[in-house]
């Protein structure tokens, strides 16, 4: 059942449902590429989430409720519409784990009564989708982990996380694009820029597309421009 809500005078926020899937993601993302295809007109803006999609419109082109009525249209063809994964590209990204004076994976290993190996293999060893972009630019909150390494966000905040820093919370994983403060576990740093300022692009990662970590080693990192 189609929910749509008024967040302001040019807003509405339309949800597909309360639990995070990669089906409900797909559905996003549909939904928000079929919104820019077909009205980019009248669009301004767009920022998918986890099961929802917040869109901004100009109200000089059109008004609230002719916009209402295009969304529930796009609704529709969303859900009547069987969707394939298009995330057929996945995109990698090398980790050194362990690396840095910023670092829980001793942590997180003794939390989940595994060794840090352990740690390592369950984390690189499944993709993940990105669920939603946000906390600051570039930042995807990947999805969902390996139940064996459900963890909690640190009790302080750091005040300093390192750019690159992959780090797990609750059912996530994430890489902190830029030098920020920060509670989430920092298992391993990642040489790979997140965003380019002065790219097109702007962020490596984007809403829906699949993401997979490949361990290498302190050698290889520190070669390719990652710092300790």
């Amino acid at each position: 059942m189609l929910e749509i809500s008024p967040v302001n005078e040019n807003t509405w926020i339309v949800y597909f449902g309360e639990t995070i899937s990669d089906q409900v993601a797909m559905r996003v993302k549909h939904f928000n590429d079929l919104l820019w295809l077909s009205h980019a007109e009248v669009v301004l803006d767009t920022v998918p989430s986890y099961t929802s999609v917040l869109v901004t419109f100009n109200l000089r082109l059109i008004d609230r409720f002719a916009m209402a009525a295009i969304l529930r249209q796009a609704y529709q063809r969303t859900i009547s519409t069987e969707l394939v994964d298009q995330a057929l590209e996945t995109l990698v990204i090398e980790v050194c784990y362990g690396i840095g004076a910023v670092n829980d994976l001793e942590y997180v290993a003794q939390y989940c009564g595994l060794t840090t190996q352990q740690i390592i293999d369950l984390h690189a060893g499944q993709s993940y989708r990105v669920y939603a972009i946000g906390f600051s630019p570039g930042f995807g909150f990947l999805g969902n982990t390996h139940k064996s390494l459900f963890v909690p966000r640190r009790k302080t905040p750091r005040l300093k996380i390192p750019a690159g820093s992959v780090s797990l919370a609750d059912n996530q994983s994430a890489v902190y694009p830029s030098e920020s403060p920060g509670g989430w576990q920092v298992i391993g740093r990642t040489w790979q820029k997140m965003v380019d300022w002065d790219s097109d692009e702007f962020a490596f990662l984007k809403t829906g597309c699949k993401v997979r970590f490949e361990p290498i080693s302190e050698a290889d990192y520190l070669a390719k421009g990652g710092q300790r």
